[in-house]
């Protein structure tokens, strides 16, 4: 897969989204050859809360990569607001940019039907329309 997305498009980058994922990963194609993944996004690799974890930020290999967790099952809709507040803080604190999935999937669309629905609805409460609309109560 590597090889063909390299011949089709030879800067682009990957992202990646797993119970494991890491930070400034590479994807390997043959002979050598690989493909950096820039956005990765991880459910149980959050890393340990440290006072000073942020500094991480600042000592990147790859300051263009970005890695996020899930943060699964941390939030929902009914979620006490201040679990909201401080999630994309402890995060940071982890040693993350934030919390996932980035995108399009954070809000919801409308259907022909004028009903609303979610691209990332997964099994377990993992989509961050968890708390959408939380966080928009607030504002």
């Amino acid at each position: 897969m590597v090889d063909a997305c390299h011949k089709i498009w030879p800067e682009t980058v990957w992202s990646f989204t797993a119970h494991n994922g890491t930070l400034s990963a590479r994807w390997k194609g043959t002979g050598g050859l690989t493909m950096p993944v820039r956005y990765s996004e991880c459910v149980w690799t959050q890393g340990r809360l440290e006072p000073r974890g942020y500094r991480r930020l600042f000592t990147r290999k790859d300051t263009k990569a970005i890695w996020n967790s899930v943060a699964r099952n941390w939030h929902r809709d009914y979620s006490p607001i201040v679990r909201l507040r401080r999630l994309p803080e402890d995060m940071i604190m982890r040693g993350h940019d934030g919390v996932g999935q980035l995108g399009v999937d954070l809000f919801p669309l409308k259907s022909g039907r004028g009903r609303r629905y979610h691209l990332s609805r997964g099994r377990g409460g993992l989509g961050p329309e968890c708390s959408t609309r939380s966080i928009l109560a607030v504002r």
